[in-house]
């Protein structure tokens, strides 16, 4: 599914999204900001993000939810900032 995405499939990646954006949102951007509204900002950025550098993705034991959790908790600040 990543291949496909990072090779800009739009349907596997929407696949991507719809497996981990409501954990990401529920359990790490929601605790983390405190509103809804900025974690719905900071998930959408997260996602651009991940959709420009899908290709620079190296698989980890992990599997793809790490490595998106890091970008969230990058573009957190970011967002707090702006």
């Amino acid at each position: 599914m990543v291949a496909k995405a990072a090779a800009g499939d739009r349907r596997a990646f929407e696949q991507i999204y719809r497996a981990y954006a409501p954990t990401l949102f529920s359990y790490v951007l929601v605790p983390m900001l405190g509103d809804r509204d900025d974690a719905q900002d900071c998930l959408r950025e997260t996602f651009l993000s991940a959709y420009r550098h899908l290709g620079n993705f190296t698989w980890q034991d992990g599997g793809l939810y790490p490595w998106l959790k890091t970008t969230a908790n990058n573009k957190a600040p970011e967002l707090v900032r702006a």
